[in-house]
């Protein structure tokens, strides 16, 4: 038992417990995917099912390449497809699979040929630099939103929450409680690094003790002296994010339960089912008429950029980038400040399309890197694949509990604070500096940071942020500057657009 609460303790059981409080904050997008789909006449069990075990397949994938990022649905390009395409214009499930699945495969051939580097390679620096503050807004914004603490207002874009709403109060209490948790561990004293300790230590036995074996002891450090074995305390932000959002979900969890907002449901587990009306409905697709096949070749187009922009702005976002080498085998865990992001490497785009592709045949939309992995910190990137494992575990947790994440999801008090602290701190991380860009720069990422918290859309906000760069550096009569990829990709934003606005 002490063996195992030392691992526990150690950094292998704080990567694996920052992946199951991902895994549980992942549960609210596999209720709200499932609920999307339900709508749109799909079984929602076999949707839930499918959504839990593709992001825990998909997770563990890229944790055995050394990316501490957790696979989950893409709930704004569901919500998209589902609403747009299925209940507006008419589109059978079977024509929505097959279109995912014609375009996964076209991501994965762009992956494997370098068409996707290029098109990620026409984003600006400026933008790369802006997207984790992007990322953390959204995040921030959507937990504020879920723990009714911002509310639409009639007049105004938003307006504060009431506070006696239950939700709102102790949604506040979390996040609070986790914010002055986080602030406490950064306070904490970090002790002295052991090395030199060491030989001091030696001679301070040695001369307490004068004994022959201390005496050759000292000698040997004297006389062959080896490298030191340096071992510094875990950095501030893995350590304050894993303890605080462990502690505040629990105490938030356990301050709701008592109040009764939430229950355990009487039976919170069940089999998994429904895979027989949801698997090899892409089948199906040839049920349909003219206007249907049109409406699917003009989202391609679309489609394709999101998967490839969403995907890599996440990626980007999280700072992955420099996790991982060009190869695919892990390389530098930790992300250096002042390092320019790089370009994703070509087997995560390509098993992310991989995955969509198997998602589509199972009968799920599009999968995406999931904002929650925010939460994965220093250790989680320290420790991919025991990160991976926690999170996977969790989600194969929650597959097979339907019932209790939809009441999680339901009175959502204890996921709201660790979405808002993972973006806060998230936020934290950006490296972008407004001092070397120019204005026709800095107004593409002021684009971004808006666009993406408001619409939760990554490949939207990214597209229209490349217009806007290519836009003022025209203006500003400084061609030079805007590549030839970059002015063909904001060309294709442009006609994408507007022909889908005439469209649709």
């Amino acid at each position: 038992m002490s063996r195992l609460r030392g691992w526990w303790k150690s950094e292998a059981g704080g990567a694996v417990r920052a992946g199951l409080a991902t895994a549980l904050c992942m549960s609210a997008g596999l209720v709200l995917v499932a609920q999307i789909a339900a709508e749109a006449g799909a079984y929602f069990p076999a949707v839930y099912v499918v959504a839990a075990a593709l992001s825990a397949l998909g997770t563990l994938a890229l944790g055995r390449r050394g990316a501490a990022v957790a696979l989950g649905p893409d709930l704004m390009t569901a919500g998209w497809l589902f609403a747009l395409l299925v209940i507006s214009h008419g589109l059978t499930l079977g024509q929505l699979y097959a279109l995912s699945a014609t375009v996964a495969f076209l991501v994965c051939i762009a992956a494997f040929t370098g068409v996707a580097s290029r098109i990620v390679r026409a984003i600006p620096l400026c933008i790369r630099q802006a997207l984790p503050l992007a990322l953390g807004a959204m995040m921030v914004l959507w937990g504020l939103e879920r723990g009714r603490l911002l509310l639409a207002s009639p007049v105004h874009l938003v307006m504060l929450g009431d506070f006696a709403d239950p939700l709102a109060y102790f949604s506040l209490l979390g996040i609070v409680g986790m914010l002055g948790l986080a602030a406490l561990q950064a306070m904490q004293p970090k002790p002295p690094p052991l090395g030199e300790g060491n030989r001091e230590a030696v001679e301070r036995v040695a001369q307490v003790r004068d004994s022959r074996f201390y005496r050759k002891d000292r000698e040997s450090h004297q006389t062959s002296p080896s490298p030191p074995r340096m071992r510094s305390a875990p950095p501030p932000e893995g350590e304050a994010l894993g303890k605080c959002v462990g502690l505040g979900l629990l105490v938030t969890a356990a301050l709701s339960f008592i109040e009764g907002f939430w229950i355990i449901p009487p039976a919170p587990f069940y089999a998994p089912e429904g895979l027989d009306r949801s698997i090899g409905l892409f089948l199906l697709a040839g049920e349909g008429d003219a206007k249907a096949l049109a409406t699917m070749i003009a989202t391609l187009p679309w489609l394709f950029l999101v998967m490839i922009l969403n995907f890599w702005g996440t990626w980007q976002a999280l700072g992955t980038s420099n996790a991982i080498g060009a190869n695919g085998t892990p390389g530098m865990q930790r992300r250096d400040a002042t390092a320019e992001p790089s370009l994703p490497p070509k087997r995560p785009l390509c098993l992310a399309a991989a995955m969509n592709l198997l998602a589509a045949l199972c009968g799920m939309t599009p999968m995406t890197a999931a904002p929650e992995s925010a939460m994965a910190g220093e250790a989680g990137r320290a420790r991919p694949q025991a990160y991976a494992v926690g999170a996977a575990a969790g989600l194969l947790f929650l597959m097979c509990a339907a019932p209790l994440a939809k009441e999680l999801a339901s009175f959502p008090a204890m996921l709201v604070p660790c979405v808002v602290v993972a973006g806060l701190f998230l936020m934290a991380r950006t490296t972008l500096d407004w001092t070397r860009f120019d204005l026709a720069e800095r107004t593409a990422a002021i684009v971004l940071v808006v666009l993406v918290p408001l619409t939760y859309d990554m490949a939207f906000g990214l597209s229209l942020a490349t217009v806007a760069y290519v836009l003022w550096k025209v203006l500003s009569n400084r061609t030079e500057d805007i590549t030839r990829t970059m002015r063909i990709l904001a060309a294709f934003v442009v006609l994408i657009v507007f022909f889908d606005a005439w469209l649709f």
